[in-house]
């Protein structure tokens, strides 16, 4: 197999396998109409600054350190059957996700604080494995433009970095709040648009857009029928549709079952690379250098009129002597409706 046909068949396979870890907070709506779910309050004012809006978006992230889900489900056009998975997650970076389907094993991988790895159970059964220090530099970058952990924020595991260029919020539609921020990476800033449920601070969609790339669409997720855990505080997305353009993949993820903050399995062989699996070791920093910056055809994935760049109107006041990042407001142009943070 060529070095990019095994480029594509891990990253097709590992962004699958990591869009299904990553949705651990769906449950399966077996409730009609959620009669018995507890009620998520009302976390927002009527008129919300970008602080009151990070301060609930981060606290509900930061309630969340460990997930773990026993019986798991992932739907898409790329896969012929559903996959039933098992999964545990540690923040910041340490997880572990197996699949099997009616044939048995398919899928390992996981990640620990220096390394991440997969598995699947195809004719090479390979394990490919890299460093988190290194994903910037490795040719998967052309499939997969976003690093790994990113995904944990496809669930709503957001954080609003308040040290950060943002602009808004801004009232885009009944019940939704807007928030577009500068994300800062070693290959390039990107541009994270927020959509916000305005009294609960659900995080309902997110679209990454890359700026040195002519701002194209490099990834995107959207989160429906959230339920609140009140012995947590959190609220979480019981359905997760998440699509990564550069891969063409989209797919949606269920989770019948999930728990907040516990893990039953012994955390030293959870987070621990498995060499025991697989016929050979694929290291993907000796994989070739990374192609051209992404492979999809001109005419899809671009910004739309209505989704321009800003000017970052949030910047916190850090007192006398302290200067935010310049080089993302010196190349985005003012927004002529651009809302105004006081």
């Amino acid at each position: 197999m060529e070095v990019a046909d095994r480029q594509k068949t891990f990253w097709t396979i590992a962004i699958v396998g990591i869009g299904l870890t990553l949705s651990v907070g769906c449950r399966l709506p077996k409730r009609p109409g959620g009669a018995f779910a507890t009620p998520t309050p009302v976390l927002l004012p009527e008129q919300p600054t970008f602080e009151d809006v990070a301060r609930v978006v981060n606290a509900n992230s930061a309630a969340v350190q460990q997930l773990q889900v026993s019986n798991a489900k992932l739907r898409s056009p790329a896969i012929p059957m559903s996959l039933k998975a098992r999964f545990a997650l540690e923040k910041p970076r340490q997880f572990r996700l197996t699949a099997e389907s009616i044939r048995g094993n398919e899928l390992d991988m996981g990640s620990n604080e220096r390394e991440y790895w997969i598995w699947m159970n195809d004719e090479r059964s390979a394990l490919f494995h890299g460093r988190h220090d290194q994903f910037y530099q490795s040719a998967a970058r052309s499939i997969l433009p976003v690093p790994p952990h990113w995904l944990i924020e496809a669930i709503g595991l957001v954080e609003l970095d308040l040290t950060g260029e943002h602009d808004g919020p801004t009232r885009i539609a009944p019940g939704q709040l807007e928030i577009r921020s500068i994300v800062s990476t070693p290959a390039g800033d990107l541009e994270k648009v927020s959509v916000i449920d305005a009294s609960h601070g659900w995080v309902l969609e997110q679209r990454v857009y890359d700026l040195a790339a002519d701002d194209r669409l490099i990834a995107s997720a959207s989160g429906s029928d959230f339920e609140y855990y009140a012995a947590t505080g959190v609220s979480l997305p019981r359905k997760v549709e998440i699509k990564l353009p550069p891969a063409n993949l989209e797919f949606t993820i269920e989770v019948e079952r999930h728990t907040i903050n516990q893990l039953y399995a012994d955390r030293a062989l959870l987070w621990t690379l498995p060499y025991d699996i697989g016929d050979e070791q694929v290291d993907l920093e000796q994989m070739s250098s990374p192609a051209p910056r992404y492979v999809q055809p001109e005419s899809v994935n671009r910004r739309s009129t209505s989704d321009r760049r800003f000017e970052p109107t949030y910047r916190r006041d850090f007192g006398e002597g302290y200067l935010p990042p310049r080089q993302a407001i010196r190349r985005l142009p003012p927004s002529e409706d651009a809302y105004r943070y006081r």
